[in-house]
């Protein structure tokens, strides 16, 4: 009962992402199959708002649970660069897998 307790507590917690998460993922497998179907040529623009989509979990994740210590936003209004260096040296290389596999 704990787990299924400590799950109910995340989707509490993270309902607004998630609720982006999904329509961004809805509209991306719906507009797959519609241009897959339909405009062959349009079909890469929704195939790279998948990779969007995980780039973005990928990037909710690593914010949440390995910057848990960090406040990233209070950190960058102070106006600390480094911080802002650091999350965009780990936006590059998120980019790469992404481009790579994709």
């Amino acid at each position: 009962m704990k787990t299924l307790e400590k799950i109910i507590d995340w989707i509490k917690t993270n309902y607004e992402h998630l609720k982006f998460y999904g329509l961004l993922l809805f509209v991306g497998l719906i507009g797959t199959w519609y241009t897959y179907n339909y405009a062959v040529a349009f079909s890469d623009y929704f195939i790279a708002l998948l990779f969007v989509v995980v780039f973005i979990g990928l990037w909710h994740w690593f914010d949440s649970k390995i910057l848990k210590d960090i406040d990233t936003l209070d950190e960058l209004k102070k106006g600390n660069t480094a911080v802002s260096q650091m999350l965009l040296a780990v936006a590059v290389v998120l980019l790469a897998v992404a481009v790579i596999v994709g």
